[in-house]
């Protein structure tokens, strides 16, 4: 199959989410998906968003760039086993002589070699986002605010600046950071918190998440709210509030719309001081220009944008910088960055590959 001639699918596997970019032959952005997933409860929920989604999307003349980071969820004994059961779970639905893996060295292997070096792909697509921007871009922040991990990575001179490569190394350099506006536990944030004039604690339980806070403070995206709440109800504002209460041992009913609508805010600038915290440090190692942007990417990249406001910065939005970003349905394709990434760099690499041949 010639990639001048065949349609590109970008797919993202994550833990949580599934998420899919579909282009045309010219490369253009057709269309854009996200999946619930909820991965830890077993696999089938996995083949059944593949098998839902190739059904809609696959023809005979369509590759697919495959990126992953479900493989660290507790279903799997390690991750090796994660990218194995994964990869072989994929394929079922897709064939495997379509498929491209991305990797680590930012190359696509394929379906066997991605197999025999399992670290190679696991939890990889932050690099492919990092990849595209800069290829873009000569210098930024890129941020990737997703339901549940933020990714910071900067970049200069068309060159990725990443000091760590694995999870533990990256969330040691803080370019991974385990805050997300869907599906944080509240006492990530804070464990006290002012109220009616004092400070109270929170209780270490998962009685309401981030998802809450940012419906009551009203920032989160319709089309990312994908999972359910705390306790299986509803997502309304009262609702939301009620959770919210039980985090701190009270009733909704026992305080004003006001006062849960001000300590929901208190939890949203508390998101916010952790990403600007590893933002700090990652600008402070002065590899990148006082000039350079943010560029937000993830259902979560309004935050970004407040970054850049309060740093002075310029802020770039990830679907700026592909063609055909918006789609019209609400998900486009900054929500989905690194699906977009795979997408758009495997078509590079083959064509780099046939004029080399």
């Amino acid at each position: 199959m010639q990639p001048d001639r065949a349609n590109v699918v970008g797919w993202d596997l994550g833990g949580a989410h599934v998420k899919t970019c579909v282009t045309d032959h010219q490369g253009r952005i057709v269309r854009v998906l996200q999946t619930a997933c909820p991965l830890w409860k077993g696999l089938p929920y996995f083949r059944d968003a593949i098998a839902a989604i190739s059904d809609e999307i696959v023809s005979t003349e369509t590759l697919h760039a495959v990126t992953m980071t479900g493989e660290m969820v507790d279903l799997f004994s390690d991750r090796a086993e994660g990218v194995q059961k994964l990869i072989d779970a994929f394929c079922e639905h897709i064939a495997p002589s379509s498929v491209y893996f991305y990797t680590y060295d930012q190359r696509f292997v394929s379906m066997s070699e991605a197999l025999e070096n399992s670290q190679s792909v696991a939890s990889a697509n932050w690099q492919a986002s990092a990849r595209l921007a800069a290829d873009r871009l000569a210098s930024g922040l890129l941020i990737d605010i997703g339901s549940t991990t933020t990714d910071l990575i900067p970049f200069s001179e068309h060159c990725i600046l990443a000091q760590g490569c694995t999870d533990f190394e990256r969330m040691r350099d803080e370019e991974l950071v385990y805050v997300g506006v869907v599906r944080t536990p509240l006492t990530c944030l804070a464990h006290v918190v002012p109220f009616e004039g004092h400070w109270v604690a929170v209780m270490n339980e998962q009685f309401a998440n981030a998802a809450d806070v940012f419906r009551l403070v009203d920032r989160l995206p319709a089309h990312a709210d994908m999972h359910p709440s705390a306790d299986q109800a509803g997502k309304s504002w009262e609702e939301s509030a009620r959770r919210l209460a039980r985090m701190i041992g009270r009733d909704f009913a026992t305080a004003s719309e006001t006062a849960w609508r001000r300590l929901a805010e208190y939890f949203a600038e508390q998101s916010l001081g952790k990403i600007r915290h590893a933002c700090d440090k990652i600008l402070s190692r002065g590899r990148i220009p006082e000039d350079a942007p943010l560029v937000g990417v993830g259902v979560g990249r309004f935050l970004v944008e407040e970054l850049a406001r309060r740093m002075r910065r310029p802020y770039i939005d990830f679907g700026a910088l592909v063609a055909d970003a918006s789609l019209g349905s609400g998900i486009d394709a900054a929500d989905c960055g690194p699906a977009v990434a795979v997408a758009q760099l495997l078509r590079k690499e083959l064509r780099e590959r046939q004029v080399g041949s």
